[in-house]
């Protein structure tokens, strides 16, 4: 019987199925074979829509039948991308398109997979991943690999936290987009925030990293794009991103280096800080790996492999590659090519190539070569910085507040008669003015020091005009603290109006730094 059933379900015999099923119902639960499929498995598998529909008809509840490896017939229509079969099942049981096979992968995951995009659509567009975060996050990747934009945006414009998953390799939905080049993506997890582009596979690597490993050029440059909104990289994310080392110790220039790729090599010394000489875990820097090159190759070659790539639409712009393919291995001659592009009619255009690739390349072994360059601070180094000022502050406003000026009152066995009381400020009674100006300065260092480290933790480069300016508040107020601790414990009168000068002069010289650092970031808005 199972045989019959089979044969009928692979032919799409509507008719025989209705006489079998007029015969024996249980027909319709059968499961045939091994894989323990049952009709509308197959139904779905040899892409017949009218039997489909039939059982569907008799027996909704079979859309959520599952075969020897717990696939469901939607996964089975997902798989040979059977639109209309896809409508129905979902139409019959919405649950099913969240029914996971032995692989822990959706029906969703499958068309993916199988680069079934209409399929995809329909099954996306029927689905809520705001609580779906298994499934949400397969899908994500294996949309972002494939290219499905529309997938990944509503994906992730349902839950957002789904952008920093990994599968088992690290690799995130932005990894996955840059290594296949799927520029837009790319865009699009761009958008949502720039510390996708920080997250690391097993390796250590970023997103740029892949995208530099598999060529992916257009990426690369989107990578470098600095954005305002939505804001997502700036200069010094840009600069920060391109220093970033896996865990070989490479960047991204060191990668570009290997792949002697100039174009890239190229845009990535046009942004400022980048670290050229930085080293690798085998102790080479971009320029070590870019002088090896020609050391284990004939230049010849590579000139010839450009030329290569070159369309040509007349038989005798190929005289340049066939000359070059002639030339004897020279080992460490930088410059076969030029010589013998000299050498070369003038008709013969493209043999300039070779030539206008030799002389980037050595341009870029200069540029490459240690020297006195521009490179501002990184974000994370300002962070750092940041942090460093802020914990003096901290520690200096918190011991002043343990030891105030002019100390505090002892225990009555030393001769404290007065009924004052042990352990308070002395000069909270006998200055009681000028000790509440200090108290109320000291406390104001010390609570815009405690703001500023989380503040600091989360920095961002719109953030630092803000930052750097709090930052002097804390100064101002410690050094306030300081000029009414010293006239609080001096009775000598002329010291007392330097004192009250240096307090004045300060406090200007602060708000004037500031006013005057606050001009040209709203000039420049």
């Amino acid at each position: 019987m199972e045989e019959v059933v089979f044969e009928v379900c692979a032919m799409g015999d509507t008719l025989k199925f209705q006489r079998l099923v007029q015969e024996d119902e249980s027909v319709l639960t059968q499961t045939i074979g091994r894989a323990r499929h049952t009709p509308l498995h197959l139904a779905c598998k040899f892409k017949h829509n009218e039997l489909a529909s039939f059982i569907l008809r008799l027996q909704p509840a079979l859309a959520k039948a599952k075969d020897d490896t717990e696939e469901t017939p939607l996964h089975e229509a997902s798989r040979v991308g059977k639109l209309d079969i896809v409508k129905q099942l979902l139409d019959a049981c919405l649950c099913v398109a969240y029914m996971l096979n032995k692989d822990r992968e959706s029906a969703l995951f499958v068309a993916c997979s199988c680069g079934h995009s209409e399929v995809a659509w329909e099954l996306c567009s029927r689905m809520d991943f705001v609580v779906w975060d298994e499934i949400g996050a397969s899908c994500l990747q294996i949309a972002a690999s494939k290219g499905y934009t529309e997938i990944v945006r509503k994906i992730i414009g349902e839950n957002p936290r789904l952008a920093n998953s990994k599968d088992e390799n690290g690799f995130s939905a932005l990894h996955l987009a840059s290594s296949k080049g799927n520029l837009g993506v790319t865009k699009e997890l761009l958008g949502k925030g720039p510390n996708l582009s920080f997250l690391k596979d097993n390796d250590g690597r970023t997103p740029l990293h892949l995208a530099m490993i598999y060529n992916q050029v257009h990426v690369i440059r989107e990578f470098l794009l600095e954005r305002s909104k939505p804001v997502s990289f700036n200069s010094l994310l840009v600069t920060d991103l391109i220093n970033t080392a896996d865990n070989n110790g490479d960047t991204v220039l060191h990668l570009a280096a290997k792949m002697n790729c100039l174009e890239i090599i190229e845009l990535l010394l046009s942004k400022p800080g980048i670290k050229v000489n930085a080293a690798n875990n085998e102790g080479n820097t971009a320029l070590d790996i870019l002088e090896q090159i020609p050391v284990r190759g004939n230049d010849a070659n590579v000139a010839v492999d450009i030329l290569k790539q070159i369309p040509a639409h007349d038989k005798e712009e190929y005289v340049a590659v066939d000359l070059l393919k002639q030339i004897p291995e020279r080992d460490n001659d930088e410059y076969v090519a030029i010589d013998v592009s000299e050498q070369i009619p003038a008709r013969d255009t493209y043999a300039n190539v070779a030539n206008d690739y030799y002389c980037r390349r050595k341009a870029i072994i200069q540029q490459l070569k240690p020297r006195e360059r521009a490179n501002p601070a990184s974000l994370t180094d300002m962070q750092l910085k940041l942090m460093v000022v802020t914990g003096l502050i901290l520690t200096v406003t918190f011991q002043a507040i343990l030891c105030p000026p002019g100390g505090l009152w002892q225990d009555l066995s030393r001769g404290n008669h007065t009924n004052h009381i042990p352990g308070k400020a002395i000069q909270s009674e006998t200055n009681p003015a000028l000790f509440t100006f200090f108290m109320a300065s000291d406390a104001l260092g010390f609570l815009v020091s405690l703001a500023l480290i989380p503040i600091i933790m989360i920095l961002r480069k719109e953030m630092l005009l803000y930052v750097n300016s709090l930052v002097v508040l804390a100064l101002i107020s410690i050094e306030v603290a300081f000029i009414l601790s010293l006239i609080m414990i001096s009775n000598r009168k002329p010291f007392f109006r330097v004192e009250v000068f240096l307090l004045v002069l300060v406090t200007l010289v602060g708000i004037g730094w500031m006013q005057w650092k606050r001009k040209p970031q709203l000039k420049h808005s």
